[in-house]
């Protein structure tokens, strides 16, 4: 492992703790999509793809999260953002500072729900706008990243080491660079189901760069036919 990977990983979670969300609590988000399957299919953060960063829509003020990203040598370039509320979809940061700036950009996406399902977008077609002609959300159960309360506690009470290592978000921190290195990674809570969706037969990937597949998609052309949906 590298020093500069040891350094991003620092730099993203000095970014990330001191979040709140809108009530006050540390933000909930973990690494998913291309870095979450690096990590668990390598156990590595070698800063080979972009680094791609979960959360939840609406949880956070987006102004104060942009500043502290571009506070700490990032810089906001590209957005997409819910047409209707203005609210983020996806925020994509490049790194400006001297020592990082060759470095992978950041992709943080902010899932949203519906019926029971977490979806996300991006800027499918590359329009380079911040309201896309149309959106492409692609989803995945509620579950998978927010278990219920009562299976989370069920984990964590079965004993000192899960209680470390799963959050009361549902949230895993595992070790990388080696155990006890005092670095972590966040992964969200089905982990593995999630790679399966997102990438049926991730474990053998051939390390080419492709977008995410889901068995739920919705199209639209405005965000205001959530209501529809």
């Amino acid at each position: 492992m590298s020093d500069l990977s040891r350094k991003v990983l620092d730099r993203i979670n000095a970014i990330m703790q001191p979040v709140a969300d809108l009530q006050g609590n540390p933000l909930r988000w973990f690494f998913c999509f291309g870095t979450l399957e690096e990590y668990i299919a390598d156990m590595t953060f070698e800063l080979n793809f972009d680094i791609d960063i979960g959360l939840f829509y609406g949880d956070t003020d987006v102004g104060a999260f942009t500043r502290v990203w571009e506070g700490m040598g990032y810089k906001l370039t590209k957005r997409v953002i819910n047409d209707v509320t203005k609210e983020p979809f996806n925020l994509h940061f490049e790194p400006v500072m001297e020592d990082t700036k060759k470095t992978p950009t950041v992709d943080v996406y902010f899932w949203y729900e519906h019926k029971g399902i977490m979806y996300h977008t991006y800027d499918v077609k590359k329009e380079g706008r911040d309201i896309p002609s149309s959106y492409t959300f692609k989803g995945i159960p509620k579950e998978f990243i927010v278990p219920p309360q009562s299976q989370i506690d069920e984990i964590r009470k079965s004993g000192p080491e899960m209680s470390q290592m799963l959050d009361k978000n549902g949230i895993w921190h595992y070790d990388v660079f080696g155990d006890h290195s005092g670095y972590k990674f966040r992964c969200p809570f089905a982990y593995g189901t999630l790679l399966d969706e997102w990438d049926p037969g991730w474990r053998f990937r051939d390390y080419r760069r492709g977008q995410s597949k889901s068995r739920w998609i919705v199209k639209m052309k405005s965000c205001c036919e959530w209501g529809k949906k």
